[in-house]
């Protein structure tokens, strides 16, 4: 069975381990400033607010730009993949000598 362990301080789950019994957990699994979640559906980074977890909000600070890049930098790895294989390599072999 999954259990959660919270930061004790702010409700986020720090740790997740898996046990036989969940009423049955070991003290040395919980360190200190942690507590044990009643719920254990929850994930790491997750924050309990009483009755459910909140995910994470995940903010992306990059700027238009580096975002662009980001995706010219994938096109122009498919393109070269997609080269590869039109000169009969296979998906194994290019994967093995270059990575992609």
């Amino acid at each position: 069975m999954k259990v959660c362990i919270l930061n004790s301080t702010t409700n986020k789950v720090e740790n997740i381990v898996v046990v036989d019994d969940a009423n049955n957990v070991p003290s040395f699994i919980i360190g200190e400033g942690q507590v044990l979640a009643t719920d254990h559906t929850g994930n790491i980074g997750d924050t309990w607010n009483g009755s459910s977890y909140d995910k994470p909000v995940f903010v992306d600070n990059r700027t238009e730009e580096q975002k662009q890049a980001v995706i010219d930098a994938e096109n122009k790895k498919a393109s070269a993949k997609q080269k590869l294989q039109d000169l009969g390599l296979t998906v194994d072999e290019i994967k093995e000598a270059f990575g992609i």
